[in-house]
């Protein structure tokens, strides 16, 4: 129905803008080059060329993002402060919904201290999942990776945050989940099916697995 469309089409473009303020309560011209046209979008230009907002009824609940962690920062307001020009912007705003990413939170490891391998050459792994439904996003094209990269080295250095996130303060949104396979000879392998390769795991006397080894 409409009604559905309609929560649809405001859940996606709050999506791109990636705030937790609603964005109808924003100003247009500063999203603008980061949103996919649509009615909504148009909408909103014209309410923010007319100085109106429109705010939601409280008996109607609205989705908006939110921080997780300590030092944890929206990932749209650090592209929109960044010094690269609006085009590049865009992309590395694409590259963020091929993520799945709305905060740093959601593009570090779980100790909030680096950025993982996959996230900074531009893969989405299949080991990292999101609570939100997100809409289709393709990956960007190879030759935009050195842009995504050049952005995220202004918050690491090596792939280390230059300030390493604090303990959380609410629900991770961004889960991971590992596949692990047993050998004839009772080895355990951690498999990632996106490279396509299994790496095996060490004996470790703090972990076991019924009467078998102990592995990490």
């Amino acid at each position: 129905d409409i009604r559905r469309q309609l929560l649809i089409s405001m859940g996606y473009t709050q999506m791109e803008v990636g705030s937790d303020v609603q964005f109808l309560r924003l100003n247009f011209s500063n999203y603008k080059h980061l949103l996919t046209p649509t009615w909504t979008t148009h909408l909103w230009e014209f309410l923010s060329l007319s100085n109106i907002q429109l705010w939601n009824a409280t008996s109607e609940t609205v989705w908006l993002p939110s921080l997780q962690r300590d030092h944890d920062t929206f990932l749209s307001s650090l592209i929109l402060a960044s010094s690269f020009t609006r085009a590049k912007q865009r992309l590395i705003n694409e590259w963020r919904l091929y993520f799945h990413a709305v905060t740093l939170a959601d593009l570090t490891t779980s100790n909030g201290k680096t950025i993982p391998k996959d996230i900074l050459f531009g893969w989405r792994s299949s080991e990292r999942c999101s609570d939100l439904r997100w809409p289709v996003a393709s990956r960007p094209g190879a030759s935009h990776l050195p842009i995504w990269q050049s952005f995220l080295s202004t918050l690491s250095i090596d792939g280390n945050l230059i300030r390493p996130l604090g303990p959380w303060f609410a629900p991770q949104r961004c889960h991971n989940k590992w596949m692990y396979r047993l050998d004839s000879m009772d080895g355990l392998w951690k498999v990632d099916n996106e490279l396509g390769r299994a790496t095996e795991l060490l004996p470790s006397p703090t972990r076991c697995l019924g009467r078998r080894l102990r592995f990490l």
